[in-house]
């Protein structure tokens, strides 16, 4: 099933590539700037979760609920530099504002007459200034848009252009995966002097999931519509200390080109945070060419907000919500279910939490069951006046995970059913809570009207 989701949702990708080659101009509109999604392979576009969104998939940036403020500088192949900032600015809770801009320094040359004698040096330059605005449809769906200014310069030459990105994001698009597109670049031709060249349109989709808290992984397939080339690449996030310290890791394939040097796709960088600073290294083979080092640095005014809330809020009767103890309501709430973390012996902490934030997912998700989640911590639960207690118990047997969920009576301690499963893989775990969510779901209807 999953094959077929991921085949399904990269076809466009294929489909729409030309199979003709052409030339384009700005093509410093390629270059991924950022440090963190270039250690990553530049797959970045299904997670999008932070500024480098406005250079991959501005839909991204709608995720983000403080102001962020990042540059950075990038030492290219022969004496070519490039400067890059970006802003973002909530301006409401679905709304974000970006700001975006880069500049390419593409050096000093010298200048000869048609006969061959020296006529002093001339410099070269290209430069991208945007403007993008990201858009929160719902808890799982953001869109995004950018509108560039594009400056090219040569001597005494020089030309402009306008362009426009649209992204998608969507979370959980398949039980904790999500899903991003966007399509870059698309406007007009860029003219310098006699010549008149197309920009290059970008078309890139690709996935993001966590198989444990602390590790990310994507994957993106990307293609210029109208230079023929179709691209794989795939990274990973590493979490080695808490809040602090991240590991990263890339590779890009391109899969209609001849590859001599394999090594040449690898990247590779490193993530220090220090709240509310974090600086991101990256560095990427090119080669003959040598090496591409990237440094970038970012501040956040102020702590992006997780989805559960921490303030005393009114519950919609026909939704589901995920709450905090601290916010739940102190009136009764007669359809509430409080789900309880897991316990194990056998499993580490993040095989454990990893498997619990799955099923959480699943319930919490649950388009017919309508009630509260809780995740109690030390709250007693018999002072919640909730209706059931889910808590569960994980064993690790062999290659296999064995785990047991049961609903309780709340003021009694009194199981009054239990679920059980044994799952060997993510997908499985995934496929397993998702008919775990619908047997509570009965249960659940039909407790409440029994009651």
């Amino acid at each position: 099933m999953l094959k077929k989701l991921i085949i399904t949702a990269f076809l466009p990708v294929l489909i729409f590539a030309a199979s003709n080659s052409g030339t384009t101009a700005g093509a410093f509109l390629k270059i991924n700037t950022g440090s963190r999604s270039a250690a990553m392979g530049g797959a970045v576009c299904g997670l999008s979760d932070d500024n480098e969104a406005l250079n991959i998939n501005p839909a991204g940036i709608a995720q983000l609920t403080v102001s962020q403020f990042s540059g950075g500088h990038i030492i290219w192949f022969s004496d070519i530099s490039i400067e890059h900032i970006q802003s973002t600015v909530p301006l409401s809770s679905s709304l974000v504002l970006g700001l975006s801009g880069l500049y390419v320094n593409n050096g000093i040359f010298e200048a000869y007459t048609s006969g061959a004698v020296s006529a002093g040096s001339f410099t070269s330059y290209d430069a991208a200034a945007g403007l993008s605005l990201g858009v929160k449809l719902s808890e799982k769906i953001f869109l995004g848009f950018t509108a560039k200014y594009i400056i090219a310069s040569i001597a005494t030459d020089s030309g402009n252009g306008y362009a426009g990105d649209g992204g998608l994001l969507i979370k959980d698009f398949f039980p904790g995966i999500s899903f991003g597109a966007s399509l870059q670049n698309i406007g007009t031709t860029l003219k310098m002097g006699t010549t008149e060249e197309n920009l290059p349109q970008t078309l890139r989709a690709g996935f993001a999931f966590s198989p444990a808290p602390e590790v990310v992984v994507t994957v993106d397939a990307v293609t210029h519509l109208t230079e023929g080339d179709y691209n794989l690449s795939s990274g990973i996030e590493l979490e080695i200390v808490p809040d602090s310290v991240k590991l990263r890791a890339g590779y890009y394939y391109p899969l209609n080109s001849k590859i001599v040097d394999f090594t040449s796709g690898f990247s590779a960088g490193i993530g220090f945070y220090a709240a509310p600073v974090n600086i991101n290294y990256a560095i990427v083979p090119g080669g003959d060419l040598g090496f591409v080092h990237r440094v970038s640095a970012a501040f956040a005014f102020g702590e992006n907000k997780k989805k559960e809330s921490k303030q005393e809020v009114k519950i919609p009767e026909s939704n589901a919500a995920l709450l905090l103890p601290s916010a739940f309501p102190k009136k009764k709430t007669v359809n509430t279910l409080v789900l309880q973390s897991f316990i194990s012996k056998t499993l580490r902490e993040a095989q454990k939490r990893s498997i619990f934030e799955i099923i959480k997912s699943s319930l919490v998700n649950s388009k017919s069951i309508k009630v509260l989640f809780v995740e109690t911590g030390d709250l007693p639960v018999e002072e919640l006046n909730s209706m059931l207690v889910i808590s569960g118990t994980l064993e690790k047997s062999d290659e296999l995970v064995d785990a047991t969920v049961s609903l309780s009576d709340p003021k009694t301690g009194k199981e009054l059913v239990v679920y059980n499963f044994k799952t060997g893989s993510l997908i499985d775990t995934h496929t397993k809570a998702n008919e775990l969510a619908g047997r509570i779901e009965k249960y659940v209807l039909g407790f409440g009207k029994a009651k």
